[in-house]
């Protein structure tokens, strides 16, 4: 299929030419794309990308299903329940998919739709679409880096084309942005997890056997004392996190260990606890701060019990420096306020200004660049604020290997590295880290990369934020062009549809034309009955003793043929008139109605008569009358056309229903020469004409028109002559779902 102008790979069948352009929430579909960029939390994140793809793609069911190692889980279900989304984490049973379609995504990592399943394809032979009798299906890859994170699958088996290519648009912008969210939650999931692990393990009952060694390995300090606060035991740890030798402080109050502002509170706590048992603090796990021999503050977590050891009350205590997890909490929260909040351009300066505080660098910016040349900045932060955005050229820059695709890191002497990059010399920088920003494909669309006028050390933790930040970058840089991609889609359309009125008004001037002898037929008979039915009137007025009575019935006839003449004349200036499209709620069988009474006249001249079938309590639909009128027009004169030359007496019969769909049904059959298969399509294709004098529009136009509707429009052949002409056109009850 095609979007947006860019060859997309995706295996589908059952489009045709003029498919509408539907008009698209870009505000809802830019918040639902934030509301996933800023999910961390994996179930949230699940539950939010459920709820989006079944309402933003029209599905009644869906499944999102996650690769973990070679093995493919289901981790969501969700459906439609009244007017709620339904989310379901249990896994669902083995045959409730098309097994041969998912595996044809994951194997291929190509999306694939299938516009009606019952049409026979490549997938036709799969067991859950034959029992399930599916109608449309979807089912999309979530790729990151080029790397299969997992498999969305949508369908509707309401009706068949639900998925029509503006909502697969949308949803391919949101399964990307998932699929970069997905990656960073499962990320962050198993960070949490490993932590909770470790905690776990340190906080596990240790026994006296394997107490000794465990306390001389802990990367925390132990340290114990006794009821008179001072300290009698610590472990290597505790020089490590305080800097002071064991022989340095045993024998010392515990407070040594504390700032000076806190020493007192600690000891009158100590003391109230001894004497009444009331502990000021949690003793598990509570956060204080410490401080270490050189004066320096530092946060730390402290757990401490109580033992009798030889009749003598000892506290034993467990002290983990978390100066690191603080810095990795505010680096976190630096990522989550810097990227989940805004859009645009705000964007970009809300990322670097974050990243630079996040990694505590001086400097810090976002570039774009399309040729591997030149690259331009989005935003950059320098020092306190925000600089001017510039471009460079990327030869002899410490980007030039960045946006090669590597990664570049440059501790310190950077000026000397590259003495050519006159924006090193004027921001005086020392040193630089920078990262790629990649595309689907892998393709360097950008880099990130922070500077500073010290060394930068560019340990494991750095490089993986940073990546982070890289990736969010790269998603917002791909959601604007996209964003930019899909609204010069929608002014295309616009100008589509304002030609498409355009040729429509000329196809009605030109019909009306060639009914111009049959409609002045129609117009003078009403006109003569009128003028007989004056003069009866006249002479019944006119006599000695004037009848009255016959004289009113003869005026009330010419009211009559007046008002008749009126409104054909009405009805022929209706489609000549050029006005914008109107959506309005219309009654199609008086559209049917009001189309035979035009055209009863034009029939009767060739032997053909005009038989219709309505359907009662026809639910009302939302379209523009005018070209209503005009696609049952060009039918119903292209049956007149077909039968007008044959010697036996004709019939044209026009029908309407509600079909098993919940769709408006209108058929349009002929008893004429009929159309060869070969070209039942090729009717449709503009300028195809087997008339002499024909355009070869009309059809183009009513099918353009019907589908512009959200319907269809389609043709096949009688079983003994003639064709049928069918379209559908979504109830007014129907609408929401058919939107």
């Amino acid at each position: 299929m095609k979007l947006n102008g860019v060859q997309t790979p995706c295996l589908a069948h059952g489009r045709r030419n003029g498919t509408s352009v539907e008009q698209l929430d870009l505000d809802a579909v830019t918040k639902v794309s934030q509301a996933l960029s800023g999910e961390m939390v994996l179930d949230e994140l699940i539950d939010t990308l459920m709820r989006t793809a079944i309402e933003e793609g029209g599905a009644e069911r869906g499944l999102l299903l996650f690769l973990r190692g070679d093995e493919l889980r289901v981790e969501a279900e969700g459906t439609i329940r009244g007017d709620k989304v339904i989310v379901h984490r249990e896994e669902a049973a083995v045959g409730t998919w098309p097994e041969s379609i998912v595996h044809y995504v994951v194997r291929t990592q190509e999306c694939v739709i299938l516009d009606d399943a019952a049409l026979k394809s490549i997938f036709s032979k799969d067991k859950y679409i034959a029992q399930r009798r599916a109608q449309s299906i979807l089912c999309l890859p979530l790729i990151h880096h080029a790397k299969l994170i997992g498999i969305l699958y949508l369908e509707n088996n309401l009706a068949p084309y639900v998925f029509k290519w503006t909502r697969t648009a949308v949803l391919k912008l949101l399964a990307s942005q998932a699929a970069i969210s997905v990656e960073n939650a499962l990320r962050y999931a198993d960070l949490r997890e490993r932590e909770a692990t470790i905690r776990r393990l340190v906080e596990q009952e240790r026994s006296e056997e394997h107490y000794r060694i465990v306390v001389e390995t802990s990367s925390d300090a132990v340290i114990t004392a006794d009821e008179r606060g001072l300290v009698m035991f610590t472990n290597p740890a505790t020089k490590r996190i305080f800097g002071y030798d064991s022989v340095e402080l045993i024998g010392k109050p515990l407070s040594t260990l504390m700032p000076e502002s806190m020493r007192e509170l600690h000891e009158a706590g100590f003391k109230r606890y001894l004497a009444t048992g009331d502990r000021h603090i949690n003793w598990q796990g509570t956060e204080l701060i410490g401080m270490r021999k050189n004066g320096e503050e530092f946060p730390l977590e402290i757990s401490f019990g109580e033992q009798i050891r030889n009749g003598q009350r000892v506290f034993v205590g467990s002290v983990r420096d978390i100066s690191e997890k603080k810095r990795a909490e505010e680096a976190f929260r630096h990522l989550v306020v810097g990227t989940a909040t805004t859009t645009g351009n705000d964007f970009f300066q809300s990322l670097v200004q974050h990243m630079a505080q996040a990694l505590r660098a001086r400097c810090a910016f976002v570039s774009t660049c399309d040729d591997g040349k030149h690259a331009r900045t989005l935003a950059f932060w320098n020092g306190d604020g925000f600089g001017r955005n510039f471009e460079f050229e990327i030869a002899d820059t410490p980007c030039e290997k960045v946006l090669h695709g590597e990664v570049a890191h440059y501790r310190q002497g950077l000026r000397g590295l590259f003495p050519r990059d006159k924006i090193l010399s004027d921001l005086k920088a020392e040193s630089y880290l920078g990262l790629p920003m990649l595309d689907r494909s892998n393709r360097v669309i950008g880099h990130i990369a922070i500077l500073d006028d010290k060394p930068i050390d560019a340990d494991a933790r750095a490089i993986d934020l940073l990546k982070i930040f890289a990736s969010r970058a790269a998603a917002e840089l791909k959601r604007q062009k996209a964003e930019d991609e899909l609204q010069a889609a929608l002014q295309e359309s616009e100008s589509m549809r304002e030609e498409l009125a355009q040729l429509a008004h000329l196809n009605r001037v030109s019909t009306m034309g060639e009914l111009a002898a049959s409609l002045a037929h129609e117009i003078k008979q009403p006109i003569s009955a009128a003028m007989t039915d004056a003069r009866t009137c006249s002479r019944w007025l006119n006599q000695d003793y004037p009848d009255l009575p016959e004289a009113q019935a003869a005026a009330s006839r010419v009211i009559k043929d007046v008002a008749r003449a009126s409104e054909i004349i009405s009805r022929v200036r209706s489609l000549f008139r050029k006005d914008s499209p109107h959506r309005e709620e219309v009654d199609m069988n008086e559209v049917i109605q009001e189309m035979i009474a035009l055209l009863r006249g034009e029939a009767a001249q060739h032997s053909i008569a005009i038989h219709s079938e309505i359907a009662p309590d026809l639910p009302p639909i939302m379209a523009d009358r005018l070209q209503l009128q005009q696609v049952l027009m060009n039918l119903m004169l292209n049956g007149i056309e077909a039968m007008k030359n044959m010697n036996t007496p004709s019939r044209l019969t026009v029908r309407s229903q509600y079909d098993h769909n919940g769709q408006v049904l209108v058929s349009v059959m002929d008893s004429g020469i009929g159309i060869p298969p070969e070209k039942m399509e090729q009717i449709f294709n503009a300028f195809f004409t087997s008339k002499p004098q024909g355009t070869g529009m009309g059809l183009p136009i009513s099918r353009s028109i019907i589908e512009s509707h959200r319907g269809r429009l389609w043709a096949v052949s009688n079983s003994e002559s003639g064709v049928t002409f069918h379209f559908t056109l979504p109830a007014q009850g129907d609408a929401s779902r058919a939107a």
